[in-house]
């Protein structure tokens, strides 16, 4: 996870120096509808990554990315415009880093982290046999 902070924060440094004096305009999603949104589609995506990259019954199939990618996209389709569709805690940090208040990031920061932690174990109990 700490790679994943670092290069949020990298890529929020490259996007400030290739955009200089672009003015980024911090959002203010409604924070309840946001959690849950990040939340839900958090354990969506850890779910698909968990079932189809590393299950032995996808050994050697090289579409997992497939299905991951369009988790992502389905996600940001669906809940972007509530809650920005981060998904990920390094998201959260970069967003911080491009001048979002820390206090607004927050929680999309601790949402996906939540289900980070409380997903495997229901990944394991849907695992058929």
């Amino acid at each position: 996870m700490f790679a994943q902070v670092l290069g949020g924060i990298g890529a929020a440094k490259v996007v400030l120096f290739l955009k200089p004096g672009v003015a980024m305009a911090a959002a203010v999603p409604d924070v309840p509808r946001a959690l849950v949104a990040e939340f839900l589609f958090t354990f969506a995506l850890v779910y698909v990554v968990l079932n189809v990259a590393t299950a032995k019954a996808t050994a050697g199939n090289s579409f997992y990315g497939l299905a991951i990618g369009f988790t992502v996209l389905i996600g940001a389709f669906s809940v972007g415009n509530i809650s920005g569709g981060a998904f990920n805690p390094a998201v959260a940090v970069g967003i911080s880093v491009l001048g979002s208040p820390p206090g607004r990031t927050f929680g999309f920061f601790l949402s996906p982290i939540s289900w980070a932690v409380l997903s495997p174990p229901r990944v394991q109990g849907c695992e058929p046999g």
